[in-house]
């Protein structure tokens, strides 16, 4: 598995990118800026079967992971990650 996460920090658009799931039927993007719903930011697969989405965070921290088919909640590789009591340990992404 690999991930990758790209950005235009300006327009706080930031690109993620996940390897290694070319059976998965679904992967979402799921943070505290869609409050961990798996519905809201799904991703869509490549020619070559790698899976992506662009959106726009919110300034400052952001805490995620990418959910696959609905059963399955893993950290990006690409990016530290913290403890949140709330909801365990997730990938960080900062946006100035």
């Amino acid at each position: 598995m690999q991930s990758e996460t790209l950005g235009n920090q300006k327009a706080r658009l930031v690109t993620f990118r996940l390897e290694g799931f070319e059976k998965a039927e679904k992967v979402a993007l799921i943070g505290n800026f869609n409050h961990f719903q798996n519905d809201k930011n799904l991703l869509h697969k490549t020619e070559n079967g790698v899976w992506e989405c662009e959106i726009k965070l919110p300034k400052g921290t952001s805490h995620y992971q990418f959910s696959i088919d609905d059963s399955l909640n893993i950290n990006d590789s690409c990016n530290r990650i913290s403890f949140q009591p709330v909801s365990d340990w997730n990938s960080v992404v900062e946006v100035n």
